[in-house]
């Protein structure tokens, strides 16, 4: 039986100031070392938060209010970039409350000075409004200036595209709001973007489905297997990408990424209050991302494929497994 199950892997990365450019040299934000973000604000509503056909987030704020902010530099476009608010139906009836809201900005900070932000677009949702179009800008397109505090006029190389809304075809989702933005940025083209198209792992034949896991299993399994032995070293050329995408998002120095991986797995290992836990094939299934270029393998009660669990009491400590595909070959991206 497949796995129908949703997973929202987010990266938490904590960043550090670094003096590396100085002011005053002509060139915006987006020419030196942009930090994007999302910065997500709810209340009394249910959503998925994408960028880039990514889940990024997902929004759990029906009893009461929320806020995150969600480093995304390992997601973004140096071009074009779309994100997107996948809000779940109203929970009784087909109204929703008025009090429901959710805002999602997409923000740009320095890296020599996080305390420094600059709001470039959002998409707003509100349960009192009737027209989200004209809620969100309204139907033309519109231009801000990076190099002139990312205010709003015609010479501006950021182009904001109107709000699209698509209604849902299932009585039990909501509407999904999408916004695309042009944004010239000098981070560089990440290598999923231009990886092999991934089917739909919900609709496709059960032969596609359990081949597709299946061989994304024996990739896990060579890294359980080298766990088992002890040996964390022999398995880093299987993250060697996105470990150095991930140094390359945030600016780390080479081999940071790699470095914290296997210091965590190791500590893990070493911690004689958690085991690995070992399973066949069939614990596993796939949940693949929206932009059909990603596929986690996740076990089947919906968590990141490499498991230690607690030997006397309840929890895990886990690692997610994030694949892309090229000339059909495997690859660990996130």
């Amino acid at each position: 039986m497949k796995l129908h199950s949703k997973l929202v892997l987010v990266l938490c990365i904590f960043l550090s100031s670094s003096c590396s450019d100085g002011k005053g040299d002509g060139m915006s934000v987006l020419e030196k070392k942009p930090l994007f973000y999302l910065l997500v604000e709810s209340n009394n509503v249910e959503s998925f938060v994408n960028i880039n056909g990514v889940k990024v987030h997902q929004v759990n704020s029906l009893m009461g209010q929320s806020k995150v902010e969600l480093p995304v530099n390992n997601y973004i476009h140096p071009e074009k970039n779309t994100f997107s608010l996948g809000i779940f139906a109203p929970e009784t009836g087909s109204e929703y409350p008025e009090s429901a809201r959710l805002s999602v900005s997409l923000v740009v900070k320095p890296d020599e000075d996080l305390s420094v932000s600059h709001k470039i677009t959002d998409i707003v949702f509100d349960g009192s409004e009737t027209d989200l179009v004209a809620l969100n800008g309204g139907s033309g397109s519109r231009q801000v200036d990076p190099e002139n505090e990312f205010i709003e006029n015609s010479h501006g190389n950021i182009v904001i595209h109107p709000l699209d809304i698509e209604q849902p075809e299932e009585e039990m989702a909501g509407p999904t709001l999408t916004r695309t933005v042009d944004i010239p940025n000098s981070l560089p083209l990440w290598k999923f973007f231009l990886s092999d198209d991934l089917p739909d792992y919900f609709a496709v034949s059960d032969e596609t489905y359990y081949r597709h896991r299946d061989e994304l299993y024996e990739e896990y399994k060579k890294i359980e297997d080298a766990l088992i032995e002890g040996d964390v070293d022999v398995i880093m050329t299987m993250f060697e990408e996105r470990n150095s995408e991930t140094d390359r998002a945030f600016y780390l120095q080479d081999g940071t990424t790699a470095e914290e991986l296997i210091a965590s797995l190791k500590k893990s290992l070493s911690n004689p209050d958690l085991k690995i836990v070992r399973s066949d094939n069939e614990k596993f299934g796939l949940i693949h991302e929206p932009n059909g270029k990603l596929v986690a393998l996740v076990r089947s009660d919906d968590g990141p494929a490499i498991a230690f669990n607690f030997v006397d009491e309840p929890g895990s400590v886990r690692y997610g497994l994030v694949f892309r595909r090229e000339n059909g070959k495997w690859i660990i991206a996130r």
